[in-house]
């Protein structure tokens, strides 16, 4: 059959007709939604990962923290119970001239002290055995003292606030520099760093403890931590071991670490 005219036959020739249009539109849309769900998975995943860095970087910070506070714990006071991890922190160090054991006097004297602590409400540490939270007398740790300045022999009068004398020496005469206790403990799910509540014979929990700034600092939130600590004996020092876990956003990271305490009595 011919074409009546050049105009009709063009027409048939440049036209789409309705099924073709609704086809087109079907597979567009089909690839359209493809491409936007590859794209938001592709997104959440990225955002997912983020998120599990970051609790990473944030329970590698509290491990860290942890660490280099026990480490520098005074020997034989880490202890742990359900709720908290509790230890006795060390200022400074030197070595003794004099000691008062058995028979209790106001003060001994020390080689000099490098570098001297600046904190106030110190005390000594000789020998510290794990009954050392109780405090006795005689026994391992003495009341608050003042240090004196450095003597013609270079020796350091270090004054006791009342008579003291303590249970034993140390085997290398070297005493210890310490300050208030310090525990870490979880209340639901945020962590909180105690301080100046001073010793307490029987290791203390969250109701017992201090629930006002400075003395209870927030250390995390959405943070659950398991303690426990192998004491010391003599072929090796105290070993504690943690369990991070820190929850945000749907998501949770979890690490386990264990930190040694150097020092030895």
């Amino acid at each position: 059959m011919s074409c009546r005219s050049m105009l009709s036959c063009n027409s048939r020739n440049f036209g789409f007709t309705l099924v073709e249009m609704v086809t087109v539109l079907i597979v567009l849309g089909i690839l359209g939604t493809g491409v936007i769900t590859f794209i938001g998975d592709s997104t959440n995943g990225f955002a997912a990962t983020v998120a599990r860095a970051k609790l990473a970087e944030d329970a590698q910070y509290l491990v860290e923290k942890f660490t280099e506070e026990i480490r520098d714990a005074l020997p034989n006071s880490v202890r742990s119970n359900t709720e908290c991890l509790e230890f006795v922190p060390i200022a400074g160090g030197s070595r003794y001239h004099t000691l008062p054991i058995g028979s209790t006097s106001d003060g001994l004297f020390s080689w000099p002290i490098d570098p001297l602590p600046n904190t106030a409400n110190l005390r000594v540490a000789v020998y510290p055995q794990p009954d050392l939270y109780a405090l006795n007398a005689p026994g391992p740790i003495s009341p608050v003292i003042t240090i004196g300045a450095a003597e013609a022999d270079n020796r350091i009068r270090l004054t006791f606030d009342s008579p003291f004398a303590f249970s034993a020496g140390a085997p290398r005469a070297n005493y210890f520099l310490i300050t208030q206790p310090i525990s870490y403990c979880t209340s639901g799910t945020k962590l909180y760093r105690y301080t100046n509540y001073g010793f307490q014979t029987n290791q203390p929990n969250v109701a017992s403890l201090p629930t006002t700034l400075p003395s209870r600092a927030l250390a995390g939130e959405g943070v659950g931590v398991n303690f426990s600590v192998a004491p010391a004996t003599l072929q090796a020092n105290s070993i504690v071991s943690m369990t991070v876990e820190i929850t945000a956003r749907g998501e949770t990271v979890q690490l386990n670490h264990l930190a040694h305490v150097r020092n030895a009595p």
